[in-house]
């Protein structure tokens, strides 16, 4: 059974401040590599949202493929986002829950975004196709959502079962399984890649 909102809220707020100490030492150029796969999708950006942001990792990296852009990064535990406005004092931050983001239901294109980027979030998600549908309404149409994980499934999925407690159940679906979620939430286009080294889902918006 997987936990509550609540619980996992608790889980991070606990670690944040370990959290960056946890990492690798060569974490931030690896991010840096990963998401330089996808810089085609930072073309011509001009809204970005981040979903999950932590401590704020991803921040540099999205910076280094689009200077100029506004970017709003969100997380669910006040303790992240604490540090991450330690590290990056200038950065758009906002405690948030991807399920409920703060905007309008009928955002217009001032409102809206034209890249969501949701980092090693996912699996947190309690309701995955609300989460996803929520993020959906909020992409300007043709625009697209980028799911992404720096580890392998099986390496995330083994990851939060070791470490159990309010994540041991969350887990990140079978490719085909997310495919169709992520479908069913009104994204289209979508491709899904299991990589040895990485995770990611890509789906757009229909253009109505």
């Amino acid at each position: 059974m997987t936990g509550s909102v609540l619980d996992k809220r608790a889980h991070f707020e606990a670690i944040a401040q370990e959290w960056d100490g946890m990492q690798a030492p060569e974490r931030q150029q690896d991010l840096n590599a990963l998401l330089s796969s996808y810089a085609h999708l930072f073309d011509s950006t001009s809204r970005i949202l981040e979903i999950g942001t932590g401590t704020g990792s991803l921040i540099p990296s999205i910076r280094a493929l689009t200077p100029i852009a506004s970017v709003l990064s969100i997380d669910f535990a006040h303790a992240m986002l604490q540090h991450a406005r330690i590290k990056f004092p200038h950065a758009n931050l906002i405690q948030a829950d991807a399920a409920y983001l703060p905007f309008s239901n009928s955002p217009t294109r001032d409102s809206s975004f034209d890249l969501i980027i949701c980092h090693n979030a996912f699996p947190h998600f309690n309701d995955p196709l609300a989460t996803l549908q929520s993020m959906a309404i909020r992409l300007l149409p043709g625009s697209p959502l980028l799911i992404l994980h720096d580890q392998s499934r099986q390496t995330v999925n083994a990851l939060h079962q070791k470490i159990g407690g309010a994540i041991a159940q969350d887990l990140l679906p079978e490719p085909q399984a997310l495919s169709a979620i992520m479908v069913q939430a009104g994204l289209g286009q979508v491709e899904v890649e299991d990589g040895v080294h990485h995770f990611h889902a890509i789906g757009q918006r229909a253009i109505h």
